[in-house]
């Protein structure tokens, strides 16, 4: 199970449950003596808090769209999906916040197979959430921000404090691939494993990282 915290209204919370398995969505009021049901029969994919609301990317079909699932409203889908990717089975997506907005990130695969590592078979599409036209605007660039993305939860982070971390990147992980970094601006992944692998499985390729004295004061 999870769960997100929501506001119900100005001065109190709810709480708002889905489950992996069944598809269905709950949610807890003050001043309800029992659990209601939300929304029925949705097959959620990308789920993410944001400003009090909750929203998430729902499959039907071959159709993708974002959809608010708390609070409730009578015109729940706010935008639809573009369905211009190759098979959207084959297709992931991430909601995100990313500096005061909700992005939404398409991971799709390339035309290149032939010669090309697994890894380097998967783009990205990025398009910014307009909740109030219910439109999604294309984002070419992250400027000084780098996306973390996975199934379970994704995260929008400051390059700027993280000098080891990439800007303009995203970072994700495949079956085979623990961690792939790919670029906004190239359009090119590579493994960040490779520069930190110490050995093959095997063979030692490189020697291994040593604290300096100053380091293990602390």
């Amino acid at each position: 199970m999870n769960a997100a915290v929501c506001s119900a209204s100005a001065t109190s919370i709810a709480v708002v449950a889905w489950f992996p398995w069944t598809h269905v969505v709950i949610g807890a009021e003050a001043g309800r003596p029992t659990w209601e049901v939300l929304h029925p029969g949705l097959f959620l994919r990308s789920i993410l808090p944001f400003q009090g609301r909750l929203y998430a990317t729902v499959a039907k079909g071959d159709s993708r769209k974002i959809m608010q699932l708390y609070p409730r409203s009578p015109h729940p889908v706010l935008a639809h999906v573009p369905n211009n990717f190759g098979d959207p089975s084959l297709c992931s997506y991430f909601l995100v916040e990313s500096g005061g907005r909700v992005l939404l990130a398409i991971r799709h695969l390339t035309a290149q197979h032939c010669g090309v590592e697994p890894f380097q078979q998967n783009a990205y599409k990025l398009f910014a959430l307009d909740i109030d036209r219910g439109e999604l605007i294309p984002v070419n660039c992250l400027g000084g921000r780098a996306l973390f993305l996975s199934r379970d939860r994704s995260l929008s982070v400051s390059a700027r404090d993280l000098p080891s971390v990439n800007s303009n990147s995203i970072y994700f992980s495949l079956h085979r691939d623990p961690v792939v970094v790919h670029s906004v601006r190239t359009g090119f992944s590579e493994r960040l494993a490779v520069s930190c692998q110490i050995h093959d499985g095997k063979d030692r390729i490189r020697p291994s990282v040593r604290l300096s004295p100053l380091l293990t004061i602390f």
